[in-house]
């Protein structure tokens, strides 16, 4: 559910991320949100490319906490900024690559979007299996359990889980994790 807070902001960044040369993708609630999903919205995540991360940080420097840069956990790497807009926080990263036992993971998970028409703008967000992988990934559970609904309501793309499967073998286990959960 996107409230009149969240919806003033992106009122805000859209106008950024639909210029031509964008390659902004909502990430996170917010993307399951602006895909129809009923969950709480508190802040919007965007995933782009370094380039991106370093754009967006030019436009909207007046709103910054955090200045772009290099960051790496456990679980994650890529570059990472986040900004206070209308009290409202929004965290961009850009190249941002997930890991498996310290490995990190040759798989970009914003490069199959689903397009989506907000207030008459065409905005692109993460898939619905992509969330899905990530989270189990950071180990956020409560959240692919709410992935896994949606996912035995809708269905999911078997076809292009199995092909990331095939290409990134670390990944198997989770994707068949996946698959076996689809099913209504």
């Amino acid at each position: 559910m996107i409230s009149k807070g969240i919806e003033a902001v992106l009122d805000e960044v859209i106008p950024v991320c639909t210029l031509p040369y964008a390659n902004y993708v909502f990430v996170g609630r917010t993307a399951l949100a602006l895909q129809g999903i009923d969950v709480p919205v508190s802040d919007i995540d965007l995933a782009t490319h370094k380039e991106g991360v370093f754009s967006f940080a030019q436009r909207f420097s007046k709103y910054a906490l955090t200045p772009p840069c290099w960051s790496e956990t456990q679980q994650i790497a890529g570059y990472f900024s986040q900004y206070m807009i209308q009290n409202v926080l929004v965290e961009v990263m850009g190249e941002t690559r997930n890991k498996i036992s310290g490995q990190l993971l040759p798989y970009n998970p914003i490069k199959n979007t689903l397009p989506v028409i907000f207030k008459g703008n065409q905005i692109l967000t993460m898939q619905l299996e992509d969330q899905l992988i990530t989270n189990l990934l950071l180990g956020r559970f409560d959240r692919a359990e709410i992935l896994f609904r949606e996912t035995q309501r809708r269905g999911c793309n078997k076809t292009y889980l199995e092909s990331i499967s095939s290409q990134i073998p670390l990944l198997a286990d989770i994707i068949q994790t996946i698959i076996n959960r689809c099913e209504p």
